[in-house]
């Protein structure tokens, strides 16, 4: 936030609302192909530190909108738009592909809610965390009244299909 005032750049900021369970992204290791070296190559534990890889495994999960209250109320005291990035990033990127409806409508119930009782109003917009987005949640945030999601990355804006659904 300080470089942004200071080069007078106002920003979308999307923060996860729920728990940081970070750590159980370990999971990945046996179930995606490279996982691993990535997380060596990229020097993660000693990017995050070794805590924020024990959330949600050997630690709890702190909440991270809620014990960033301060800071998420700053986003949007200086002029920038704030956004939901999710309840639990890991479950979300994790889990979707098999989120019924139901299930989507609960994880993004809950981060609103989080948001709404940070800020005093509904949010704007979504962006799904990994870009991770199916037709069942593209569903449940037209069902949102949202000015916009950023579920998936690109070089323009555009509209997403998902078969015939646009």
């Amino acid at each position: 936030l300080d470089i942004l005032r200071t080069r007078k750049i106002l920003a979308t900021i999307f923060v996860s609302m729920g728990p940081d369970h970070s750590g159980r992204a370990i999971r990945r290791i046996f179930t995606k192909p490279g996982f691993l070296g990535k997380m060596l190559r990229t020097k993660a534990v000693s990017l995050y530190g070794p805590r924020t890889v024990l959330y949600g495994t050997l630690l709890p999960g702190p909440r991270i909108a809620q014990r960033n209250a301060e800071l998420f109320r700053r986003i949007e005291a200086e002029g920038h738009e704030a956004g939901v990035h999710g309840w639990d990033h890991v479950r979300w990127q994790d889990g979707l592909p098999g989120f019924d409806q139901e299930t989507i409508g609960r994880e993004l119930a809950r981060a609103f809610a989080v948001f709404e009782e940070i800020t005093g109003h509904r949010p704007r917009a979504t962006a799904a965390p990994g870009w991770i987005a199916n037709a069942r949640s593209l569903a449940v945030q037209d069902g949102l009244d949202l000015g916009y999601c950023a579920d998936v990355r690109g070089e323009f804006p555009f509209l997403p299909r998902m078969g015939a659904r646009q």
